[in-house]
């Protein structure tokens, strides 16, 4: 497809003609404009040897009476894992993004900036760096779309998430590099997450993260060693995913509050 526009001069108007790369973001456009979504500004800009054409719409915000939640737990092994409930507690679906591939692309990363700093390319750095956080932010805008699709065909008509008390907590052991880029890779899918739930009627709110991932999902007790890397294993019987576990228990300590 290919888009033009006006440019004037001194002496007359000359109009150019550029072809649109047809990504998953330009048909979600056009999905907007033919349901009737109103065009609003659009901008012409060039950023890194590319053309951009920017173009912004007015949505209706939506509303929804569904019931059920979703549990979102965001971490570094599985960047997110979500558990469906219905009101009366009782898990209806659940969904995991691994993290296995951002992991090796953030050594792989992490091991350029190690070799580029010892010969002090700075340019060259930032150029990684750059590159890193726009493969980060489309992985985001991909969880955070499949996360949003599992809650619409679910019918969820809220999302809870933790603060990112917890989100610092997780990356604390990491060197501030590492730690500062996750802590941002968090929070941007949160946000992803967010903005997407908002246009699709669904609700959002976050809880306390004290002590989801420690606290067993079946019969409440606490106890920090229960959890081992990626498995949770409680005196009670409940040997889950530990991810798992504390998105069961975000949606719990939600559904705790409202019956409270």
């Amino acid at each position: 497809m290919f888009y033009d526009f006006s440019r004037e001069s001194s002496t007359k108007c000359q109009r150019f003609a550029f072809p649109v790369k047809q990504t998953e973001r330009f048909e979600k456009l056009q999905q907007h404009i033919e349901s009737g979504c109103k065009l609003g500004k659009a901008s012409l800009f060039y950023k890194r040897g590319k053309w951009y054409f920017a173009v912004t719409i007015k949505i209706a915000a939506k509303k929804t009476n569904n019931s059920n939640l979703m549990g979102i737990d965001i971490g570094l092994r599985q960047l997110a894992v979500a558990s469906v409930k219905n009101p009366q507690g009782k898990e209806i679906n659940r969904q995991f993004h691994n993290g296995k591939q951002a992991g090796f692309i953030r050594k792989k990363y992490r091991v350029l900036r190690r070799k580029l700093g010892q010969s002090k390319k700075v340019k060259a750095i930032k150029k990684i760096n750059d590159k890193e956080q726009r493969w980060m932010t489309d992985l985001n805008h991909k969880i955070s779309r499949q996360l949003i699709n599992l809650a619409v065909q679910e019918q969820v008509g809220t999302i809870i998430m933790e603060n990112l008390e917890n989100i610092r907590n997780t990356a604390k052991s990491l060197n501030r590099a590492d730690r500062n880029l996750h802590i941002w890779t968090f929070y941007q899918l949160q946000q992803f997450i967010e903005y997407k739930a908002e246009l699709a009627g669904i609700k959002v709110e976050y809880i306390n993260p004290k002590y989801t991932s420690q606290s067993c999902s079946k019969c409440n007790k606490i106890k920090k060693s229960n959890r081992k890397a990626n498995l949770y294993s409680c005196e009670c019987g409940n040997h889950i995913h530990s991810d798992l576990n504390a998105s069961r228990n975000i949606a719990n300590k939600y559904l705790e509050q409202q019956s409270a």
